[in-house]
């Protein structure tokens, strides 16, 4: 699904995707700020990728590449972005992103006595900087970032600070 822009699970404000940094709900104030803003996905997108990064495979459903998509960055320049964060991940990390196996474990399955249509699934993260959710979160955020900056609408790279669960980065 193409995402179209965000909508306010609290007060349905809702905000164009073309909006950028839309991090809070345009409602929300410093005493009221239970505000919620999800994904709006409109019209399914067909399309058949063979790329190893899941944010190239992904790019119709991702809110940052809808968002580039939306103020002019086409489909190239989106991929071009991806691929030079990715290598910058991947000098630092030694891996960058790429789509992960799943599928059924015959030897955990069979080990615990499960049939041929039940069993143990297994989706292995292990190998790879994608393995952790909060390293997918914080790449979509810094592609919107990088698309704001290249379409002109960030000028000058303010201090960044993120917490999360205790950890910061």
């Amino acid at each position: 699904m193409r995402v179209s822009g965000w909508w306010c699970a609290v007060c349905g404000a809702t905000l164009d995707i073309s909006t950028s940094f839309p991090w809070r709900c345009p409602n929300s104030t410093d005493i009221d700020r239970h505000h919620v803003l999800s994904i709006v996905q409109s019209e399914a997108v067909a399309r058949a990728v063979d790329d190893p990064n899941p944010f190239i495979v992904h790019d119709a459903d991702l809110a940052w590449a809808a968002h580039a998509d939306a103020n002019g960055l086409d489909e190239a320049a989106r991929r071009l972005l991806v691929a030079e964060l990715d290598d910058a991940v991947r000098s630092v990390a030694g891996v960058g992103f790429v789509v992960t196996p799943f599928g059924r474990s015959d030897a955990l399955s069979d080990a615990l006595g499960f049939t041929g249509r039940g069993g143990v699934w297994v989706k292995d993260e292990t190998r790879g900087v994608g393995g952790s959710q909060k390293a997918r979160h914080l790449f979509t955020i810094l592609l919107h970032l990088l698309a704001a900056e290249r379409l002109g609408q960030l000028t000058e790279r303010p201090p960044l600070a993120i917490a999360s669960c205790g950890n910061a980065a």
